[in-house]
């Protein structure tokens, strides 16, 4: 055993659908990025909260900050 996971184990994981979570991550990822780019670069982390929030995503603050971490090229302040 490597890194303490079975064989069938890791293959399990790796055949396992991708949860609703991590789907809703990649939409909401791609709809901050859309959002940022729309306002030319300006726009951060409050206000892309603010324009989920009239979209009405029920969104927190910590997860678009998360989330903006992940993309490149964008900050969230």
């Amino acid at each position: 055993m490597v890194l303490g996971v079975s064989r069938s184990g890791f293959y399990q994981w790796k055949t396992r659908p991708e949860s609703e979570r991590a789907i809703e991550t990649k939409a909401l990822s791609e709809r901050i990025l859309e959002i940022h780019r729309e306002s030319d670069g300006t726009y951060g982390m409050p206000r892309i909260l603010e324009t989920l929030k009239k979209e009405g995503k029920n969104v927190g603050k910590t997860r678009i900050e998360k989330v903006m971490k992940t993309i490149k090229n964008i900050r969230s302040f």
